[in-house]
């Protein structure tokens, strides 16, 4: 056996070895370290591939089995779907532990193992209870047993149950692209494929996040998640290419052209005037052809892309944002990015409904009822479902400029339910119809109608006509009828007679795409024939809340006005009410370019400025981001909680 000292170049008395001989020890030193750890790494990963084909190969077995025990009538439905339910979590945790195994070897995992196996040894596998119940009702306990371990594989103990927190949890969520295909196209199926899509790639970013120290001090440090970092550098380069594939179509478009200036060119300085133009443009055409000859097969997906790419952008700005206000968390970029887009924030037990009613951008402004302001209250505690104690829910006024500059023209120009029935309103009622209750609940109940605007028109035709005296032809009384009959079917509105306001609300899919699906409420006053119409959305994902986060209402600020100001073709949307009003998106945006150093460029067509900026401001911060020493620290702590959850694998 060697001594030691002698193996590293030094004899028993302590002399050491020359400078030669030294620099040529740890050469070999570190071949020998290198060949070690490749050795190492190459048999884990033999190791650990066999024990997860093994464990793989055992659970299939499992689901088989009971599948052709269904099959053969000996085991129900419910039976084979918790014995697969059990065999696929637990698979799932297999692959995963065996991820985490491979940078975390045996040698530190299996003591810790072999301790827990020890303890578990302990503890009896089966009590008096157990044995009689497996065999008195066995179907039942099996499917009781596959029920609990499937809970159990979900919700493992120690370090490894903070992994799968609700924080991470929350997490996984804030790495879901802001764009879930199929979502709004009404096939059940396109829809959960969208959300499975989204869901396994946000879970795969959250491991990068967990796992890799770029990717962790990135989040920590900046509150960008990697999902919506991603996503930005998807849009700058979408927006980029996008550029480049217009200028390629130009060059094509003038070479077309040009080339007809060759035909038809009457001198030969003309011609060769149009030639040497010519060459020019093909030789351009063809390098910026050479640069997008990878991208040519995605190029209607990508044009696609970069024209969402502003829409979305703010869409995951916004989400991050809404995110961080529900869980309390204090993201430094993400709130510089989000801040400005913030007109007021309180609850609804606090001074949460004022800054609704005081948001500082409004058009043809007119101060409601205690009436409306009560009434909108109670909807949206209605229309999102909001239960218990609702004093803490979150109110957030959102600012419809820049981000959202074409939201007031969706609201009030024919783009919502709400919107075109309020046009019909204006349209097609008189002053005297509004006064009318019977006929204004009439009317109220036919906003719901399969064709509104054509029921309504009608209905008040024939109104008319019946009250003047004039009877109706066979097919108009016959068409009354059926309106009459589709009335009693169709829902109420709410009335306050003392007002004379009309209270209705519908919903749409909004252009923020952070929202999607808002809900749309509005006040019509029959007595001066003013109306009241507000946006709002609850933030949760997928309809579904931040694990511990507090419901949180966005609301846009109120429009309000006459119906006579609906007939003109110039409604602007939302206008600053105050002469001394100042956007906040550009004053947020010269804190950016103080702060950054980077200023608002406007570089794509479709991208203002502002937008550009935020872009601009994430890449540059966090490709500076360097991970610091409590970030290894808690990169080492996810591992090591990794690798505890891997531990019951390796034992079994």
């Amino acid at each position: 056996m060697y001594n030691t000292l002698d193996w590293l170049g030094y004899d028993v008395e302590g002399q050491g070895p020359s400078a030669a001989e030294s620099e040529e020890m740890n050469s070999s030193m570190q071949n020998l370290v290198l060949a070690q750890a490749g050795r190492m790494a190459s048999n884990e990963v033999k190791e650990e591939w066999g024990k997860l084909n093994t464990s793989l190969s055992s659970r299939q077995a499992d689901i088989d089995k009971a599948t052709s025990a269904y099959s053969s009538g000996d085991r129900s439905a419910l039976d084979v779907g918790l014995t697969a339910a059990k065999n696929t979590v637990g698979g799932v945790g297999d692959v995963f532990g065996t991820a985490m195994s491979i940078p975390i070897p045996d040698v530190i995992t299996e003591p810790m193992g072999n301790a827990m196996g020890a303890v578990m040894e302990k503890i009896p596998t089966s009590t008096p209870v157990d044995s009689y119940l497996s065999k008195k009702f066995p179907d039942a306990y099996r499917m009781a047993s596959n029920a609990v371990e499937t809970g159990l594989g979900l919700f493992t103990g120690g370090k490894g149950k903070q992994l799968f927190s609700g924080n991470t949890i929350n997490e996984i969520a804030r790495n879901a692209d802001t764009k879930v295909e199929g979502f709004y196209s009404g096939n059940p199926a396109a829809k959960v494929a969208g959300i499975g899509k989204i869901g396994v790639v946000a879970v795969g970013r959250k491991v990068k996040e967990l796992f890799s120290p770029q990717a962790l001090a990135s989040f920590r440090q900046t509150g960008i998640p990697e999902g919506m970092l991603q996503q930005n550098v998807r849009h700058l380069q979408a927006l980029g290419l996008g550029n480049k594939f217009n200028d390629f179509d130009k060059l094509g478009t003038q070479i077309t052209k040009l080339k007809e200036r060759v035909d038809n060119a009457t001198t030969p300085a003309g011609v060769k005037s149009a030639k040497a133009k010519l060459k020019i443009a093909y030789n351009k055409k063809t390098v910026l052809g050479k640069e997008l000859k990878p991208h040519f097969k995605n190029k209607a997906k990508i044009l696609k892309l970069a024209k969402e790419a502003p829409s979305f952008q703010a869409g995951s700005e916004g989400y991050q944002g809404l995110m961080d206000k529900q869980t309390g968390t204090n993201s430094p970029l993400v709130k510089e990015l989000f801040g400005p887009q913030v007109i007021s924030f309180g609850t609804l037990g606090g001074k949460g409904m004022e800054g609704v009613w005081d948001s500082g951008v409004s058009r043809n402004a007119r101060p409601p009822s205690a009436a409306v302001e009560d009434s909108f209250k109670n909807h949206i505690i209605a229309a999102w479902g909001l239960k218990g104690n609702t004093n803490n829910v979150q109110i957030l006024v959102k600012n419809p400029v820049d981000h959202h500059s074409g939201m007031g023209a969706e609201l009030i120009t024919n783009k919502t339910k709400v919107s075109r029935f309020l046009h019909t309103v204006a349209k097609e009622l008189t002053p005297e119809h509004l006064l009318d209750t019977q006929l204004m609940g009439d009317v109220m109940r036919l906003r719901g109608a399969k064709s509104p605007t054509e029921s309504i028109r009608k209905y008040i035709k024939y109104n008319d006509m019946l009250a003047s005296g004039k009877p109706l032809s066979k097919p108009q009384q016959k068409n009354y009828d059926s309106l009459n009959k589709q009335i009693d079917n169709l829902r109420p509105a709410k009335y306050n007679a003392e007002e004379g306001t009309w209270y209705f609300s519908s919903s749409h899919k909004s252009q923020a795409k952070e929202l999607g699906g808002m809900n749309d409420w509005a006040a019509l006053n029959t007595k001066d024939g003013t109306y009241t119409t507000i946006a709002s959305d609850a933030s949760d994902m997928l309809g579904v809340k931040p694990i511990g986060g507090a419901d949180l209402i966005t609301v846009f600020p109120p429009l309000t006005g006459s119906l006579a100001d609906l007939s003109s073709k110039k409604l602007k949307g939302f206008q600053p009410k105050d002469p001394t009003y100042v956007d906040p998106i550009q004053a947020g945006s010269k804190v950016l370019e103080n702060k950054y150093g980077v200023p608002p460029v406007k570089r794509f067509p479709n991208v203002s400025a502002t937008t550009q900026q935020r872009m601009d401001v994430i890449e540059d911060v966090t490709s500076k981001v360097k991970p610091t020493e409590e970030n290894y620290r808690e990169l080492a702590s996810n591992y090591i909680g990794a690798g505890t959850a891997v531990d019951n694998k390796e034992d079994k």
